[in-house]
Order: C-alpha cells, then structure tokens, then sequence
C-alpha cells in the first residue's frame, strides 16, 4: 500500500529538501517565539529580523545544521538506501530559497533600501525612538543630544513635547539607570506599539 510513498521519501531529492525546509523553518520559528514575547518592542523586532535576513543569507551556503547532516554521503541516509528517483524528483534549489525568504523578510522590515514615503516614515521612527533606549546611545552623549528626537516622537504620538525633553535630559544625566516620571509617557506609548497581533 505505502510503496510508491516509500519510494518517494527515499529518493536523493526528498531528503534534500526536507533538510533545507527543517532549517529554514526552524530559524523561522524562533524569530517567530521572539516576535510574540510580551516584553518585545519595535526595535527589538526590528533588529531580530534584520538579523534572520542575514542567517538566511548565511544558509544559502549549506550552512544549514540538518541540510549538513545530508551533503557528505548522498547514497545512504541514517542508513536508508537513496536513489535518484523519476524526473519529477526535483530538488530545491537551495540559493534561490534562502535568498527568496530573506528577500521577504526584507520587504517586511520597517525601513529598507527602496522605501516608499510611509517606509521612510518608519525609518524615521526607528531611529528617533532609538534615542529612548541607553543601548543605543552613542558613547559621549551629551545633555542635549536626544532632543530632535524626542520632539519628533512627541509630535507623532501627541505627547507633551517640553515635558519629555526635560525628561530626557535627566535621563542621560542619570546615565540612563532611572526612567524620569516626564519621560514614562513617552517610554510607555513606544512600548506598546504592537510588533505582531500574538497580544491580541
């Protein structure tokens, strides 16, 4: 009864794309349990994808740890006999997948190289809200030095815009150890813009 499903799963193709398909879902699951953390925010998700498109770029390669496991012999497979199958045994071509899944992530980032006017808004966002967090500070930052930014988030989030600088400024007087109470409402509007629709 299972013959011709026998014959399909042992051939040289099969096993091929299973490794490159178990790779590349298993890198996706993980950015996809990152992205669902509660505690995750829109530079976080950011830098978590821009980092998957460079591992997808990477595995293109055969750097893939079960797409390994099948390149050294190719007549056995954990001791299963394969063979070249009909013409219809296709086999992914392993280049092209990673860099069509990378291709995709890249479209889905905020900001990428041929961005359209709302892309550029994006763009814009990321980097001014990156001013909020110390892990992004430049090494010398000065008193003054997030100000633009934060301007420009109190704009777009309709938040008190004199209150917020003062915030900031303490903030990196502090050295970035204690969120000011003027700066929370910025601090939580940018926490919670929504990264995927897991909280839903």
């Amino acid at each position: 009864m299972y013959k011709g499903l026998a014959t399909r799963m042992t051939t040289f193709a099969f096993v091929n794309n299973l490794a490159i398909m178990y790779d590349a879902l298993e890198e996706l699951a993980d950015l996809s349990r990152h992205l669902q953390r509660r505690e995750i925010n829109v530079i976080d998700a950011h830098r978590l994808v821009s980092r998957e498109i460079i591992v997808m770029e990477s595995l293109k390669n055969g750097n893939g740890r079960h797409f390994k496991e099948i390149v050294g012999d190719t007549s056995t497979f954990r001791g299963i006999e394969l063979h070249r199958g009909s013409k219809c045994d296709l086999s992914i071509n392993i280049t092209q997948f990673f860099q069509s899944l990378a291709n995709n992530l890249r479209s889905r980032l905020l900001s990428n190289s041929t961005e359209s006017a709302s892309q550029h808004a994006d763009t814009q966002l990321i980097q001014n809200l990156k001013s909020l967090y110390p892990e992004h500070w430049p090494e010398s930052v000065s008193i003054c030095s997030n100000d633009q930014s934060v301007r420009y988030l109190c704009d777009r989030f309709m938040l008190d815009t004199s209150t917020c600088i003062q915030g900031i400024r303490e903030f990196i007087e502090n050295g970035g150890k204690r969120v000011p109470k003027d700066l929370r409402p910025l601090i939580n509007t940018a926490s919670v813009i929504p990264v995927s629709t897991a909280e839903c």
